[in-house]
Order: C-alpha cells, then sequence, then structure tokens
C-alpha cells in the first residue's frame, strides 16, 4: 500500500514499537525517523530508529539492517548500543541506547568553532571508535558534524551508510554526505575507492568544520563537474586556521591520496593525550548557559 505520510506522527506517551513510548520525537532522515522512548521493561530512555511509512522495499530494510548488523559487532563507547531489533516488521525498527549531549553541528551553528580543548579529545576520541569500527572490517562513512554527540565522550551516530570494507570497495559515487566526501567517496576509481581512509578524510572534515566554521566542499552543490584535487588543495589551506595542536594531522587527513593519509589508530595516538576529556568542557558550556547549582564551582 502506497501512502504520501512523511511521519509516523506518534505522540508523546505512545507506542512507537512494542513496549517503548515517546517522550520526544527526535528527527530523522530520508528513510527513517528518530523516536526517544521509555522502556516499559526496564523503565530507561532508549532511541527507536524506524523506516518512515511507504518505506517498505528492500533497499530501505536493508539500509536498517546494515546498521543493526554493525551496532550488534562493536563494543566501544563511542558507539550506541543496540538494545532491541525487528526487521521483519512492517515498518522495521531498531532500538538503541540514548546518548545524552548536544549534536557537535548544533553546537557549532550556535557557538561557533569549538576551543581546542574540546577539539582534542573529539579527534582522539572519534578516531579511536573509528579503529575500533575498522578493526571490525567495516567503514562509518558518513562521518560529519551532526553525526557526532558530544556527551561525556563524543558518540559516533548513524551507520546506515557503513558497509564491510570489501563491498564498500565496490560502491558508486556519493554514498555518504555530499559536503563530507572523500574524493573517493565523490568519484569512486579515479581517486581511490570508498575504505577505511575516507573515513579519515570524514574526520579531517569534521575537525575542519568544528575549529573553524569552514567546509570548501559545499563548493560540491554549485557544480557537476568538480575539480576533486584542486577541492582537496582548498580543504587543506583551509586548516591554515585549525588550532596548531592539531593542525598537521587535520592536513594529513584531508591528503588527496587515501594512501597517504594516517589510519584512525594512528590519529588516535597522535593526538596530546594530557588534553581533558570532552566531559569537561560540555560540563562547563551546560553551567555556563543554566548557571550554576547552588554549591557548584
Amino acid at each position: 500500500m502506497t501512502t504520501t505520510k512523511r511521519s509516523w506522527k506518534v505522540p508523546r506517551g505512545g507506542e512507537v514499537v512494542p513496549g517503548r513510548r515517546v517522550i520526544e520525537r527526535l528527527g530523522g532522515g530520508r528513510r527513517t525517523e528518530v523516536y526517544r522512548c521509555t522502556d516499559e521493561h526496564t523503565g530507561e530512555p532508549v532511541v527507536v530508529k524506524i523506516l518512515r511509512p511507504g518505506r517498505t522495499e528492500d533497499k530501505d530494510v536493508r539500509m536498517l539492517s546494515r546498521e543493526a548488523r554493525t551496532l550488534g559487532a562493536l563494543d566501544h563507547p563511542g558507539f550506541p548500543r543496540l538494545l532491541d531489533q525487528d526487521l521483519d516488521a512492517e515498518p522495521a525498527w531498531i532500538v538503541m541506547t540514548q546518548v545524552d549531549g548536544p549534536h557537535l553541528s548544533d553546537l557549532v551553528r550556535d557557538y561557533g568553532p569549538i576551543e581546542v580543548e574540546q577539539a582534542v579529545p573529539l579527534a582522539r576520541d572519534v578516531a579511536g571508535a573509528l579503529a575500533h569500527l575498522h578493526d571490525r572490517g567495516r567503514v562509518h562513512l558518513d562521518v560529519k558534524p551532526s553525526n557526532v554527540v558530544m556527551g561525556e565522550r563524543p558518540v559516533l551516530l548513524d551507520l546506515g551508510a557503513s558497509r564491510r570494507i570489501d563491498r564498500a570497495a565496490r560502491l558508486g559515487p556519493g554514498v555518504g554526505t555530499i559536503t563530507y566526501l572523500s574524493p573517493e567517496q565523490a568519484h569512486p576509481g579515479d581517486l581511490g575507492v570508498p575504505a577505511p581512509p575516507s573515513d579519515v578524510w570524514g574526520l579531517g572534515m569534521t575537525l575542519l568544520r568544528a575549529t573553524t566554521g569552514h567546509n570548501p566542499l559545499t563548493a560540491r552543490r554549485d557544480t557537476e563537474e568538480v575539480d576533486e584535487v584542486a577541492l582537496a588543495a582548498a580543504c587543506r589551506a583551509a586548516a591554515a586556521d585549525v588550532p596548531a595542536e592539531l593542525r598537521d594531522l587535520v592536513v594529513a587527513c584531508l591528503a588527496t591520496d587515501p594512501a597517504d593519509r594516517p589510519t584512525a589508530r594512528d590519529v588516535a595516538d597522535r593526538v596530546d593525550t594530557r588534553r581533558p576529556t570532552t566531559s569537561g568542557v560540555v560540563r562547563r558550556l551546560s553551567t555556563f548557559l543554566r548557571g550554576p547549582r547552588p554549591g557548584e564551582t
């Protein structure tokens, strides 16, 4: 049955999937929508991702299934944990742990570029999460600020584009977000193929955007014929404004040739581990916005 409805519009308190009642709708993408819910069995808040109305084609279910398989293969605090799923339901859905904190994209939009005290642990922790993912034979392919939650430590969301490394190498152009795609994701074959170095590029672009506000890849929206080599060079030039502690690392992540980029493990190991975690910075930001609680310093 076809439908023109775009959202399930489940009200607060309504049951969006069995045993999970809506607290609020968080948003979603082209194929899915996301709700924060209460789990009636545990009483804990969880996140439900469910296919949108009318999204019943095999490719839609495969996307959600990929995310479920990837999350199920991971055991790292840099990713949500898969709690439940029903991919045979109509519509298909998965349930994940809730991750508290603002999205990095929202922080940059609302308050401008982040400070180095946030950027250094961000680089270290997201790189560590990506290294864990790569060690398990998978790539994310959509690393960007809106997929990073700045909680007690950064958490990387939305593994709907993820693939096994061998399958990623056979992908056509454009899997991911156009304004964060690596050159080899934008034009597979000419400049390489999607693979773990593509995620390192995404991390480099995320750090560039987060610390400077710049994103030269928005130029891809303006023309169909883009010189990817020149565009990558423009990204590296924009990294001149990245804080000195991360500048060389970001430039390395943005090498045109995937073989010239460091691995995610290299990035995690090269970041100064003496820097604080993001949690303290986020708590200070929260205190600044709401004012201190009684007895809080």
